[in-house]
């Protein structure tokens, strides 16, 4: 998973990309942006003081950056693999009920 994260001031960590220039648009806007991968190891202690996580999302191929620090990854290759996108599976067990209510949510029960 990929976490993109807000911040009112500089983060000078190998774990936080800067994509403030991809994603505000060249300019920081008095906040910055980071991306930041999320593994098993990562803990809620990491996001740094008075930083908000404004969007986490699924990444198709975990993989392309598991031996990859920060340093080594671009806005352009999150972008990639953000546009690629990722497949959902769904296994479907008969004793299980799916109830859809009014407003298009899904619950299972069993």
């Amino acid at each position: 998973m990929i976490s993109f994260i807000k911040c009112p001031n500089p983060v000078y960590s190998p774990s936080y990309l800067d994509c403030s220039t991809c994603i505000n648009g060249g300019s920081a806007l008095e906040t910055y942006t980071y991306a930041k991968i999320i593994d098993e190891d990562t803990k809620v202690s990491d996001l740094m003081e008075l930083c908000s996580v404004e969007m986490i999302s699924l990444l198709p191929d975990e993989k392309a950056f598991e031996n990859k620090d920060n340093n080594n990854i671009s806005c352009v290759e999150i972008h990639r693999q953000l546009a690629y996108g990722f497949e959902l599976f769904l296994y479907y067990n008969s004793s299980l009920r799916i109830h859809q209510d009014t407003n298009n949510h899904f619950a299972i029960a069993s």
